[in-house]
């Protein structure tokens, strides 16, 4: 039985591949090693490994053979949307072109040769590849219908939904990718469903091998149409071609508002109608499902329904699933085993020097991978992906004065700045949130080593320890739960 985490190394799942360096991994799989984990999942962006190749896949390979060493199998999400890093193509740029456009298909076929060549290289025989629904939901489905109506018509054509349309016999629906209000969306979705998942997963398949899919278990409502007289709804397919192995995500909130603290018992039983819902997959000879997010625990959605946060009903969830778990699946995986800030901050702890950040007046980069800043210094990062519209976002700097008690530093979030005394302690700072997607650092008084930035709206949890990597009543819960799954399963 697999009880398996994603790793982030302190870092979230916006950066941490572009920013941790091979002494964050071997700190981060050694915990997960000694937090009971038998397997790692990573979440591997296209962007960073086509225009970085050579470092990231020095440090992926490296990752692989440090896993091998603690015989952790390894889980890779292969194009995982969001990266923090800027380049020649964001990674959702790529996978909204790839389906219709020939440069973007050729680096997607990059990627995954690349990402064959990394596992083959590493000697590592327990790694395996999947694809998630939701890498390929935002920069296509939801994507296309907000496009102007000439790049609708244009996409329809290359991408091959006009002779869809012409094979369902659908000679009144138009020939363009609806937009999302319209009722013809139906009709786009099972073209996305049916026709261009499929072509993906082939695509992965010729050049990786062997390939999972994520499955999609939420359901889209669709427009209502005049005579309607009740919501529609989509209910994405449970099976898809060329898939070896069923991966599935787990919330509480499966199938719509419900009750904001759910009992042990009915967050279980949540849990074993999901897992039947994927029952006719077993008919084509497929593996058990893993259930690659198990967000038992899920502060993503402040509205959704919730499992009550007590022992006893941690106890009473669990006990429920153990059996559930063995008979309806191989594996559960929580997308992290720590609590994680949303850092958008693109080489946060300098690890790559000033790669990614704007730096004026002196500044020196030291042995420990920090950064040496003198009066009058200043960095700026102007970041590349956003954060949610919030009322205040915080700003977590690592910073100590060198030679002096104290320094001196203005920080800034969009217009929005503050000054702030530097004593040698984190600095936590709330500024307004703003539009102006950028951050900048000067000092004032002093000079300064900082260790660290980081920029986030708030703190998600999924179940594991605290951000400090203090035990939660959720997190002991959930060992004892997999100590018990271990034994069972053996």
């Amino acid at each position: 039985m697999l009880i398996g985490t994603h790793i982030f190394c302190e870092f979230s799942p916006l950066n941490w591949f572009e920013s941790a360096n091979i002494d964050d991994i071997v700190s981060e799989l050694d915990s997960v090693v000694s937090n009971g984990f038998n397997c790692v999942f990573l979440i591997i962006p296209c962007a960073p490994i086509i225009y970085d190749t050579e470092q990231k896949s020095a440090l992926l390979i490296t990752i692989l053979k440090e896993a091998r060493y603690r015989q952790l199998e390894v889980h890779i999400r292969a194009c995982y949307l969001w990266e923090s890093g800027i380049y020649p193509n964001s990674t959702y740029h790529i996978l909204s072109q790839a389906m219709h456009q020939p440069a973007e298909h050729q680096l997607l076929v990059r990627y995954f040769e690349i990402l064959r060549t990394c596992i083959d290289c590493s000697d590592n025989p327990v790694v395996k590849v999947f694809i998630s629904w939701e890498d390929f939901y935002w920069p296509i489905f939801r994507h296309w219908p907000l496009l102007n109506e000439s790049e609708r018509a244009d996409i329809a054509h290359r991408a091959g939904y006009v002779q869809f349309v012409h094979a369902l016999c659908l000679t009144s629906t138009p020939m363009i990718i609806p937009p999302s209000n319209d009722v013809s969306i139906s009709i786009f979705i099972s073209f996305f469903d049916t026709i261009l998942l499929p072509r993906i997963l082939r695509l992965a398949k010729e050049i990786i091998g062997a390939i999972g899919y994520e499955y999609r278990i939420d359901s889209d409502e669709l427009p209502k149409e005049a005579e309607d007289t009740h919501r529609k709804f989509y209910h994405w397919q449970r099976s898809q071609l060329y898939v070896d192995q069923s991966y599935i995500y787990f919330h509480q909130n499966i199938g719509g508002p419900g009750s904001k603290n759910l009992s042990g018992e009915d967050a279980a039983l949540n849990l074993r109608n999901l897992l039947r819902t994927i029952a006719p997959m077993f008919r084509h000879g497929e593996q058990l499902p893993i259930i690659d997010q198990f967000n038992f625990i899920d502060s993503t959605e402040n509205s959704w329904s919730a499992l009550k946060k007590d022992a006893s009903t941690f106890d009473a969830f669990f006990k429920k699933s153990l059996e559930i778990i063995n008979e309806s699946s191989s594996g559960v995986v929580l997308w992290s085993y720590r609590d994680w800030p949303k850092d958008i901050v693109f080489n946060g702890k300098f690890r790559y020097g000033d790669k990614g950040w704007e730096t004026y007046g002196e500044l020196n980069f030291d042995e420990n991978n920090g950064i040496i800043a003198m009066s009058g210094a200043k960095l700026l990062q102007r970041f590349n992906l956003e954060l949610n519209d919030t009322k205040f976002v915080t700003i977590r700097i690592i910073a100590s004065p060198l030679g002096s008690l104290s320094a001196s530093l203005s920080v800034a979030y969009g217009d929005n700045a503050v000054n702030t005394a530097c004593y040698g302690e984190d600095i936590t700072l709330k500024l307004p949130f703003c539009t102006n997607n950028l951050i900048t650092i000067k000092v004032i008084k002093g000079s300064v080593k900082i260790s660290q930035v980081s920029v986030y709206d708030r703190i998600y949890s999924q179940g594991g320890k605290s951000i400090k990597d203090e035990t939660t009543e959720s997190s002991e819960a959930f060992l004892a739960f997999s100590k018990s799954l271990s034994r069972k399963s053996n």
